[in-house]
């Protein structure tokens, strides 16, 4: 696993926390960020493939950004 570190608004922090009170926060973050980067990979799929991805099932956590052209 790898560590992250973001720096936010101190309000954005503030109801963050309020909003996942007694959950465990690496795992929000981690499933928040697994939609984020779906979202983007949908915006940068042409329909068809985009159709298929959906239809192979849970890829978000078999697939690395690599895979998803989204390293650098």
């Amino acid at each position: 696993m790898a560590t992250m570190s973001f720096v936010v608004p101190d309000d954005v922090k503030k109801a963050f926390d309020k909003a996942y009170r007694g959950q465990n926060k690496s795992a929000v973050m981690t499933e928040l960020m697994r939609e984020a980067i779906e979202k983007e990979v949908r915006k940068r799929t042409p329909p068809p493939v985009a159709g298929q991805v959906k239809e192979t099932g849970d890829v978000m956590n078999t697939l690395t950004a690599e895979d998803w052209g989204l390293t650098e």
